[in-house]
């Protein structure tokens, strides 16, 4: 980082954790408009939906627990897994011992691109229950993108993207996730607020918006003699997306 003419961090809570020298934030484009959308010849369902690689970091097993305990208190929450990876048996053990048999949870292995879309499309709400801090929490802005609800673990740079658009709780604790989960599906008008805000908030990452601002960037840091630095470019670019900043 100390050889590099630019360095740029994709939220806030990467620029803090890392402090690098000459940096600017700016996010990852991501594919809103496009390809992650709402969708309206997709009907919503009320399941629930988990997309990411099933490795332990994701998560995934505090959703697991977090929905047993809904069940136990009389709240019947299903969900869908998106992904793949070393962690699905032990997942699928897991859903098994905690009741989760039959419909309620479905593994549906990697979905990419256009189903990934309708995937999110479907569902009820995304749970990003992820245990590590996300530099950025790509999965939550496509699932907003597609007019989802997010509920999100709040560490790092995904809870910088869900915090005040959707609902949050302390990584790692499925007591407070399933706590939640009951509050999404009692309260209706929070959920329809968060599905309508959530589009228009993703727009900020869409590729060509944050594609050209890399491309000043990279302008600057190139050009011979420059006087004006790069960050001082992206200044524009940290605003518009103010998930990323």
């Amino acid at each position: 980082m100390h050889l590099a003419a630019e360095n740029v961090c994709v939220s806030d809570a990467s620029f803090e954790a890392l402090q690098p020298p000459r940096a600017s934030v700016l996010p990852l484009p991501i594919e809103v408009g496009s390809l992650f959308r709402p969708l309206r010849n997709v009907a919503q369902t009320d399941r629930l939906a988990f997309a990411g690689r099933l490795v332990v970091h994701k998560g995934c097993d505090v959703l697991l627990d977090a929905l047993a305990t809904c069940r136990q208190r009389g709240h019947l929450l299903d969900l869908d897994v998106y992904g793949d990876g070393p962690d699905r048996p032990r997942l699928e053990r897991l859903a098994r011992r905690n009741g989760l048999d039959g419909d309620a949870v479905a593994f549906h292995g990697m979905v990419t691109g256009e189903q990934l879309a309708r995937a999110y499309n479907r569902a009820l709400a995304v749970v990003v229950p992820s245990l590590w801090d996300e530099p950025l929490g790509m999965v939550a802005i496509e699932a907003m993108a597609c007019g989802r609800t997010v509920v999100a673990s709040e560490a790092g740079g995904l809870g910088e993207v869900v915090a005040g658009r959707g609902l949050v709780f302390p990584a790692g604790d499925a007591e407070a996730l399933a706590r939640r989960l009951v509050e999404l599906r009692e309260n209706s008008s929070l959920r329809r607020r968060c599905e309508a805000d959530g589009p228009g908030f993703a727009g900020g990452f869409r590729t060509e918006r944050v594609g050209s601002r890399y491309v000043s960037i990279y302008q600057a840091v190139t050009a011979p003699h420059s006087e004006q630095r790069p960050g001082n470019l992206d200044s524009q670019a940290s605003a518009e997306t103010s998930g990323a900043n």
